[in-house]
């Protein structure tokens, strides 16, 4: 019966662990980290919280390309096509909207990279979060705000002379000052590593 119910854990973990987030390195589970109760715990407890993660995922996502890009209109963004949404499990639509408002947020120091989440609320209200800027071009996607649905991202990269900071600089300008800014669209959530990297360390 143990035997049994170990395979099964072991099954379990291996499905969620593959589901559970792009980016993520995995938890190895071999014969001594299910041997091993306190490396199991942590396993266990890893997998309840990949769970609620994906559950959130499957509740709370964009179901559509809201293709972004820039707005008519200085320090803004917009969407081009109507995009399906959903938060908590209630289904909403984002029409066309064009001159969105860029948040207000930190300088983007020279010579670096990051990345800018781009989400919507229930009400329809879109914001920007800034990730960290970073020298080299591996900046990650920062936290998706609670009860928000990710449309997608924007990867600003500075010169050696030119700063940027979202809400103030108009991004055609910036980019004619030797920046460069590239528009992405998600559909779900893409988020950084998974619960299972954060919980639990490889090869212990």
């Amino acid at each position: 019966m143990k035997k049994y119910f170990l395979t099964g854990v072991i099954a379990m973990l291996a499905v969620l662990f593959i589901a559970g987030g792009a980016f993520a390195e995995k938890q190895r589970i071999n014969r001594h980290n299910v041997q091993n109760p306190q490396t199991l715990e942590k396993l266990l407890n890893a997998m309840d919280t990949e769970i609620d993660l994906i559950r959130a995922a499957i509740l709370t996502r964009n179901m559509a390309n809201a293709t972004l890009a820039e707005g008519t209109a200085a320090q803004t963004i917009k969407t081009t096509v109507a995009t399906d949404f959903a938060i908590g499990g209630v289904l909403y639509t984002k029409a066309i909207s064009d001159d969105i408002a860029m948040t207000a947020l930190s300088v983007q120091a020279v010579s670096t990279y990051c990345l800018y989440l781009v989400s919507i609320n229930a009400g329809g209200d879109v914001a920007i979060a800034k990730g960290t800027a970073v020298a080299s071009d591996i900046a990650k996607l920062p936290a998706i705000p609670a009860s928000q649905a990710m449309l997608g991202y924007f990867k600003v990269v500075t010169d050696a002379d030119t700063t940027f900071t979202c809400g103030t600089d108009d991004i055609t300008t910036f980019v004619g000052n030797g920046g460069a800014v590239t528009f992405y669209n998600t559909v779900g959530a893409v988020s950084g590593p998974s619960a299972v990297t954060e919980q639990t360390t490889r090869g212990k």
